[in-house]
Protein backbone atom coordinates (compact mmCIF):
# COMPACT_ATOMS: atom_id res chain seq x y z
CA UNK A 1 0.00 0.00 0.00
CA UNK A 2 1.30 3.27 -0.87
CA UNK A 3 1.10 5.25 2.72
CA UNK A 4 1.19 8.87 1.52
CA UNK A 5 -2.62 7.71 -0.20
CA UNK A 6 -4.19 7.78 2.94
CA UNK A 7 -1.59 10.81 4.57
CA UNK A 8 -4.15 13.02 6.55
CA UNK A 9 -3.85 16.59 6.15
CA UNK A 10 -1.94 17.67 9.36
CA UNK A 11 -2.09 20.95 9.82
CA UNK A 12 -5.17 22.82 10.96
CA UNK A 13 -6.45 25.16 13.55
CA UNK A 14 -9.30 27.55 14.06
CA UNK A 15 -10.54 29.79 11.54
CA UNK A 16 -10.19 33.12 13.40
CA UNK A 17 -6.27 32.51 13.19
CA UNK A 18 -5.11 30.35 10.09
CA UNK A 19 -6.33 30.83 6.54
CA UNK A 20 -8.61 27.88 5.38
CA UNK A 21 -8.53 25.93 1.75
CA UNK A 22 -4.66 25.99 1.95
CA UNK A 23 -3.41 23.33 -0.83
CA UNK A 24 0.30 22.05 -0.72
CA UNK A 25 2.18 22.48 -3.85
CA UNK A 26 5.70 22.28 -4.90
CA UNK A 27 6.73 25.76 -5.69
CA UNK A 28 8.83 26.90 -8.83
CA UNK A 29 12.33 26.52 -8.62
CA UNK A 30 14.00 29.95 -8.31
CA UNK A 31 11.24 31.51 -5.96
CA UNK A 32 11.89 34.63 -4.25
CA UNK A 33 11.77 35.24 -0.32
CA UNK A 34 11.48 31.22 0.04
CA UNK A 35 12.73 28.52 1.57
CA UNK A 36 14.47 26.02 -0.44
CA UNK A 37 14.89 22.71 1.47
CA UNK A 38 17.50 20.41 -0.16
CA UNK A 39 17.33 16.60 0.89
CA UNK A 40 20.50 14.53 0.31
CA UNK A 41 20.42 11.93 -2.75
CA UNK A 42 19.98 8.45 -1.42
CA UNK A 43 16.46 9.45 0.07
CA UNK A 44 13.86 8.25 -1.87
CA UNK A 45 10.98 11.30 -1.04
CA UNK A 46 7.87 8.95 -2.16
CA UNK A 47 6.91 8.67 1.39
CA UNK A 48 8.60 12.00 3.10
CA UNK A 49 6.13 14.13 4.27
CA UNK A 50 6.74 18.10 5.08
CA UNK A 51 4.18 19.69 7.27
CA UNK A 52 4.42 23.88 8.11
CA UNK A 53 2.58 26.81 9.00
CA UNK A 54 3.18 30.85 8.17
CA UNK A 55 2.92 33.22 10.42
CA UNK A 56 3.10 37.27 9.75
CA UNK A 57 0.88 40.41 9.52
CA UNK A 58 -1.49 37.97 7.16
CA UNK A 59 -2.12 35.87 10.53
CA UNK A 60 -1.68 32.22 9.95
CA UNK A 61 -1.05 29.99 6.62
CA UNK A 62 -0.92 26.20 7.10
CA UNK A 63 -0.23 23.69 4.36
CA UNK A 64 1.87 20.89 3.20
CA UNK A 65 4.67 19.98 0.40
CA UNK A 66 3.38 17.73 -2.15
CA UNK A 67 6.54 15.44 -2.63
CA UNK A 68 8.32 13.28 -5.52
CA UNK A 69 10.06 10.39 -5.59
CA UNK A 70 13.35 11.75 -7.51
CA UNK A 71 13.12 15.39 -6.71
CA UNK A 72 15.70 16.57 -4.21
CA UNK A 73 14.50 20.96 -3.87
CA UNK A 74 11.65 22.08 -2.70
CA UNK A 75 10.68 25.50 -2.37
CA UNK A 76 8.10 26.73 0.20
CA UNK A 77 7.13 30.36 -0.28
CA UNK A 78 6.97 32.60 2.60
CA UNK A 79 4.83 34.95 1.71
CA UNK A 80 1.53 35.51 2.14
CA UNK A 81 -1.09 38.61 0.23
CA UNK A 82 1.75 40.55 -0.60
CA UNK A 83 3.24 40.52 2.65
CA UNK A 84 6.58 38.19 4.12
CA UNK A 85 5.91 35.85 7.09
CA UNK A 86 7.57 36.65 10.29
CA UNK A 87 8.18 33.29 10.44
CA UNK A 88 8.08 29.73 8.88
CA UNK A 89 7.98 26.34 11.49
CA UNK A 90 8.05 22.93 9.70
CA UNK A 91 8.12 18.86 10.27
CA UNK A 92 9.38 16.76 8.03
CA UNK A 93 9.05 13.40 8.70
CA UNK A 94 11.09 10.38 6.51
CA UNK A 95 10.33 6.74 7.55
CA UNK A 96 13.20 5.33 9.17
CA UNK A 97 15.12 9.19 10.24
CA UNK A 98 14.26 10.93 13.23
CA UNK A 99 11.32 13.79 13.01
CA UNK A 100 13.11 17.41 12.03
CA UNK A 101 11.67 20.53 13.18
CA UNK A 102 12.71 23.66 11.48
CA UNK A 103 12.44 27.11 12.87
CA UNK A 104 12.96 30.03 10.02
CA UNK A 105 12.68 33.78 10.30
CA UNK A 106 13.72 36.86 8.60
CA UNK A 107 12.11 36.79 5.05
CA UNK A 108 12.68 39.38 2.24
CA UNK A 109 12.72 39.95 -1.76
CA UNK A 110 16.30 38.05 -2.08
CA UNK A 111 16.80 34.74 -3.87
CA UNK A 112 15.68 31.48 -2.21
CA UNK A 113 17.86 30.30 1.16
CA UNK A 114 18.78 26.77 0.88
CA UNK A 115 18.18 24.35 4.19
CA UNK A 116 20.12 21.36 4.22
CA UNK A 117 18.12 18.94 5.58
CA UNK A 118 20.35 16.30 7.57
CA UNK A 119 18.77 13.14 8.01
CA UNK A 120 20.16 11.15 11.13
CA UNK A 121 18.65 7.20 11.45
CA UNK A 122 16.04 5.79 13.87
CA UNK A 123 15.48 2.27 14.57
CA UNK A 124 12.50 0.50 14.49
CA UNK A 125 10.51 -1.87 17.10
CA UNK A 126 8.28 -4.67 16.45
CA UNK A 127 4.33 -4.08 16.96
CA UNK A 128 2.19 -7.60 16.48
CA UNK A 129 -1.41 -7.51 17.41
CA UNK A 130 -4.47 -9.83 17.03
CA UNK A 131 -8.14 -8.56 16.80
CA UNK A 132 -10.27 -10.80 19.18
CA UNK A 133 -13.09 -9.84 17.45
CA UNK A 134 -12.17 -10.03 13.97
CA UNK A 135 -14.81 -11.44 11.28
CA UNK A 136 -13.98 -13.46 8.25
CA UNK A 137 -14.56 -10.81 5.50
CA UNK A 138 -14.81 -11.12 1.74
CA UNK A 139 -12.27 -8.95 0.75
CA UNK A 140 -8.91 -8.90 2.54
CA UNK A 141 -7.62 -5.73 5.16
CA UNK A 142 -4.76 -4.02 5.86
CA UNK A 143 -3.51 -2.61 9.14
CA UNK A 144 -2.30 0.89 9.20
CA UNK A 145 -0.57 2.58 11.67
CA UNK A 146 -0.69 6.28 12.08
CA UNK A 147 1.24 8.42 14.26
CA UNK A 148 -0.91 11.20 15.76
CA UNK A 149 2.17 13.85 17.37
CA UNK A 150 0.26 15.66 19.52
CA UNK A 151 3.21 18.11 20.44
CA UNK A 152 2.70 19.39 16.94
CA UNK A 153 0.48 21.42 18.45
CA UNK A 154 2.54 23.14 21.22
CA UNK A 155 5.44 23.02 18.35
CA UNK A 156 3.33 25.50 16.03
CA UNK A 157 2.15 26.97 18.50
CA UNK A 158 -1.60 26.75 17.94
CA UNK A 159 -4.52 25.39 20.60
CA UNK A 160 -7.01 23.81 18.33
CA UNK A 161 -7.39 21.56 15.43
CA UNK A 162 -6.15 18.40 13.92
CA UNK A 163 -2.70 17.44 15.27
CA UNK A 164 -0.09 16.69 12.92
CA UNK A 165 -0.28 13.02 11.40
CA UNK A 166 1.87 10.33 9.60
CA UNK A 167 1.21 6.99 8.22
CA UNK A 168 4.06 4.84 8.91
CA UNK A 169 3.30 1.21 9.13
CA UNK A 170 1.23 -0.99 6.65
CA UNK A 171 0.89 -4.67 6.96
CA UNK A 172 -2.15 -7.32 5.87
CA UNK A 173 -4.21 -8.73 8.57
CA UNK A 174 -4.15 -12.33 8.81
CA UNK A 175 -7.26 -14.39 8.71
CA UNK A 176 -6.81 -15.40 12.03
CA UNK A 177 -6.75 -11.53 13.00
CA UNK A 178 -3.52 -11.48 13.96
CA UNK A 179 -0.65 -8.92 12.15
CA UNK A 180 2.79 -7.99 12.75
CA UNK A 181 4.57 -4.69 12.05
CA UNK A 182 7.45 -2.54 12.66
CA UNK A 183 6.99 1.01 13.48
CA UNK A 184 9.67 3.47 14.44
CA UNK A 185 11.24 3.48 17.83
CA UNK A 186 9.49 7.17 18.69
CA UNK A 187 10.19 7.05 21.95
CA UNK A 188 14.14 7.60 21.11
CA UNK A 189 13.50 10.24 18.47
CA UNK A 190 14.61 13.53 19.82
CA UNK A 191 11.56 15.24 18.75
CA UNK A 192 9.25 12.98 20.66
CA UNK A 193 11.66 12.80 23.29
CA UNK A 194 11.28 16.29 24.74
CA UNK A 195 7.60 15.96 25.61
CA UNK A 196 6.32 14.08 28.31
CA UNK A 197 3.09 11.54 29.04
CA UNK A 198 0.25 12.16 26.38
CA UNK A 199 2.05 14.67 24.12
CA UNK A 200 4.11 12.71 22.81
CA UNK A 201 1.58 11.15 21.06
CA UNK A 202 0.02 8.13 19.81
CA UNK A 203 0.03 5.23 17.73
CA UNK A 204 -3.86 4.96 15.74
CA UNK A 205 -4.19 1.58 14.38
CA UNK A 206 -7.07 0.47 11.61
CA UNK A 207 -8.21 -1.76 9.28
CA UNK A 208 -8.12 -0.63 6.15
CA UNK A 209 -9.73 -2.25 2.34
CA UNK A 210 -6.31 -1.80 0.33
CA UNK A 211 -8.80 -2.05 -3.02
CA UNK A 212 -11.08 1.02 -1.76
CA UNK A 213 -9.32 2.67 0.96
CA UNK A 214 -11.89 2.62 2.82
CA UNK A 215 -11.55 2.39 6.37
CA UNK A 216 -13.22 -0.90 7.90
CA UNK A 217 -12.86 -0.24 11.98
CA UNK A 218 -10.30 1.47 13.87
CA UNK A 219 -8.48 -0.97 16.81
CA UNK A 220 -8.69 -0.38 20.69
CA UNK A 221 -6.38 -1.78 22.67
CA UNK A 222 -8.42 -4.48 24.84
CA UNK A 223 -6.74 -3.19 28.19
CA UNK A 224 -7.65 0.49 27.47
CA UNK A 225 -10.56 2.20 27.55
CA UNK A 226 -8.80 5.15 25.98
CA UNK A 227 -9.73 5.31 21.56
CA UNK A 228 -7.04 7.69 21.09
CA UNK A 229 -4.31 4.93 20.32
CA UNK A 230 -1.43 3.28 21.72
CA UNK A 231 1.22 5.76 24.04
CA UNK A 232 4.73 5.79 22.74
CA UNK A 233 6.77 3.21 24.46
CA UNK A 234 10.44 1.98 24.30
CA UNK A 235 8.70 -1.93 23.28
CA UNK A 236 5.40 -3.59 22.46
CA UNK A 237 6.21 -7.11 24.14
CA UNK A 238 4.26 -10.14 23.16
CA UNK A 239 1.06 -10.05 21.16
CA UNK A 240 -1.29 -7.25 22.00
CA UNK A 241 -4.90 -7.73 22.32
CA UNK A 242 -7.62 -5.34 19.86
CA UNK A 243 -10.96 -5.12 20.06
CA UNK A 244 -13.05 -3.52 16.54
CA UNK A 245 -14.31 -0.10 17.49
CA UNK A 246 -17.02 1.27 14.13
CA UNK A 247 -16.65 5.50 14.33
Amino acid sequence: MNRRSHLTIAIAVTVSTLATGAAGRRQDVGASGSIRLKFPEAIDMADVSIRYLLTGPFGGYGSFVRTRSTVREYDIDAWQAGRPADQLKAIIYCPGYRTVLLTESGFGNGPPRVVPIQLEPLGWIRLAGRVTDAVADSQPLAIEVTYLAVWSHPFFGIADGAVASFVVASTALKPDGSFETMVPDLARDPAVAGYAGDQRGFLQLLARDPQTGNIAYFLQASDSTSQVGLAIANAYPGELRFTRVVR
